[in-house]
């Protein structure tokens, strides 16, 4: 969360829309399930031309690693002067939050959890 944490206080005042992982798909399949894109890894049976790996449970692991740091950043997020200082200029700083809802799983827990904080 480092990153997150300089990304927010460095940028903060510049950024009006923020992201925190582009296509998680594509690194967590394509990189652990197929071996297509870095690491390169997947199962003897998908390719062996790859690091070894296990295609049917790296990809979840990965997945599931993703949704916790996304998670965390956008509790980063919350916690931080972030959101006022949206308001304070006339941004919309709770859009992630609703979009995060729609979307369901763990970070609709925690987008429903922003919009009670008032």
């Amino acid at each position: 969360m480092d990153f997150a944490e300089v990304c927010f206080k460095e940028f903060g005042d510049r950024v009006k829309y923020w992201t925190t992982f582009n296509e998680p798909w594509t690194y967590s399949s394509q990189g652990y399930a197929v071996g297509k894109f870095a690491p390169g890894r997947s199962s003897s049976y998908v390719s062996k031309n790859c690091f070894p790996g296990d295609s049917a449970r790296q990809p979840y692991i990965v997945t599931h690693n993703i949704i916790l740091a996304h998670a965390e950043a956008v509790a980063l997020y919350g916690a931080s002067s972030l959101l006022a200082s949206a308001a304070a200029a006339g941004r919309d700083g709770r859009a992630m939050e609703r979009r995060l809802g729609a979307t369901g799983g763990a970070s609709s827990l925690l987008a429903s959890d922003f919009q009670r904080r008032g």
